[in-house]
C-alpha cells in the first residue's frame, strides 16, 4: 500500500533535477537525524538529502 506526505514545496532546478522542500517538524516526524529543514533533490534514479544550511537555500527563495 502506497503511502504519501505532504510536503512543503517542489520545484525543478536549471538542470531539470525536482528539489522537493521538507518542512522541520516532517523531517523529526520521519526521524531523520537533522535539527533543520532539507531538501531532497532527484536527478535521474538519483535522490540526494542535503541540509538547507548546507544548499544554502532559505524557505522565502523557494
Amino acid at each position: 500500500m502506497e503511502q504519501m506526505l505532504k510536503v512543503g514545496k517542489c520545484y525543478l532546478d536549471k538542470s531539470g533535477a525536482a528539489r522537493i522542500y521538507i518542512p522541520l517538524g516532517l523531517v523529526q516526524a520521519l526521524k531523520w537525524n537533522n535539527l533543520e529543514d532539507i531538501v531532497l533533490i532527484k536527478s535521474g534514479k538519483m535522490i540526494e538529502i542535503q541540509s538547507q544550511k548546507d544548499y544554502g537555500i532559505h524557505e522565502g527563495n523557494l
